[in-house]
């Protein structure tokens, strides 16, 4: 389902959803087992794996069990688990210093009428993790600046009934992250519905600010600029779409969007 790469050891691990498993892949060119499945891990039953993230800091990779409500810190090398009780998860995201794993998440049983999201930040040296609550809203994807200072939380659709109507699946969440594991929110930028139960971010540096890109199911993508937290361009793709990703063209100094 979602793939991630560590250096050391040169690996590439892989989440398998529906089997609840992680494959490990030797990914070292000058080894013998390169590009060979040298170790499956099983997740248990239901745990349903999703998006990884790994720490420079722990040297370990973080796959979210979204179904069984945890997140699963793996060494690449020894390939010993631990199961850290975080809630309800989504694909985490680490800091640019591997201090920190920022995961989303949402009860969705707790309220009939709302859902209340959850923003976690685990320290990637103690496992210790502190959650925040956003009602009406459920945190997807998140992206922190390159410099860890802003977190970015995209928005999704989620729950049933009252749940939906309450929701607010129209917003790119702002955070002040420079003091991890404190977040203090600093806007709630306007774009458009998710209408589905995931959305990705993606962003691109240009000089001193970021382009966050947003994609929705109106099929407007929604460029959000990170010095202002205004919206600066909604480009019609038409269509209903919750995926992006940026790739810079050859080797030119500019960008391209």
């Amino acid at each position: 389902h979602k793939a991630i790469f560590t250096t050391s050891p040169t690996r590439a691990s892989v989440s398998n959803i529906t089997d609840n498993s992680i494959s490990i892949i030797d990914n070292e060119p000058t080894s013998s087992n390169y590009l060979t499945v040298i170790s499956t891990l099983n997740l248990g039953t239901g745990a349903g794996p999703h998006g990884f993230s790994y720490s420079s800091v722990s040297g370990k990779v973080y796959i979210s069990a979204q179904s069984a409500g945890s997140v699963i810190a793996v060494n690449p090398s020894s390939l010993t688990m631990e199961t850290i009780a975080t809630g309800k998860t989504g694909p985490s995201t680490a800091s640019p210093n591997g201090q920190y794993i920022a995961i989303p998440g949402k009860d969705t049983t707790s309220d009939t009428n709302h859902v209340v999201g959850k923003v976690t930040i685990l320290n990637a040296s103690t496992h210790v993790f502190s959650t925040i609550d956003v009602t009406d809203l459920s945190p997807d994807h998140m992206m922190f600046s390159s410099d860890g200072k802003r977190l970015y939380v995209a928005s999704a659709l989620s729950g049933s009934g009252n749940q939906v109507t309450n929701l607010k699946q129209n917003v790119l969440l702002v955070y002040d992250s420079s003091n991890l594991p404190s977040l203090t929110l600093l806007a709630q930028v306007t774009v458009g519905d998710a209408k589905t139960g995931h959305r990705h971010l993606a962003s691109v540096n240009h000089d001193s600010m970021m382009h966050i890109f947003v994609p929705a199911g109106d099929g407007i993508l929604y460029t959000v600029d990170s010095e202002t937290n205004a919206v600066t361009q909604r480009l019609e793709l038409k269509g209903s779409f919750s995926n992006v990703f940026f790739h810079t063209l050859g080797s030119a100094s500019n960008h391209s969007h």
